[in-house]
């Protein structure tokens, strides 16, 4: 069920919520993730890291959006639900180090 991989999706953001309330006082983390994954990909790519840093990023988010597009068409299924949750967690986590470089801030 789809409506089960959004409920995943939004108890982590709720997860990250808390947490950045108990340690920084704001909610912070969550717009983190979310800026990490929508410019953060744009902003990792350009961003001039090393040839196996680069090719491990794309890699990534190529296997990321086909386990988010596995996960999504067979979302009946078990497999399916955790594959387009954690295709979603590594598509961030790849934004957040493309985020990381502030190469929006440098230039």
């Amino acid at each position: 069920m789809i409506k089960r991989i959004f409920l995943a999706i939004a108890a982590l953001i709720i997860v990250l919520c808390v947490i950045s309330l108990f340690m920084q006082g704001n909610i912070w983390l969550p717009l983190m993730v979310i800026l990490g994954s929508t410019i953060g990909i744009p902003i990792g790519l350009f961003y001039p890291f090393p040839l196996f840093t680069k090719v491990t990023m794309v890699i990534g988010l190529i296997v990321s959006l086909a386990a988010m597009i596995y996960g999504f068409k067979n979302s009946n299924a078990i497999t399916g639900q955790v594959s387009a949750v954690l295709g979603i967690i590594v598509w961030s986590f790849i934004g957040l180090m493309g985020l990381g470089t502030g190469a929006l801030v440098h230039r």
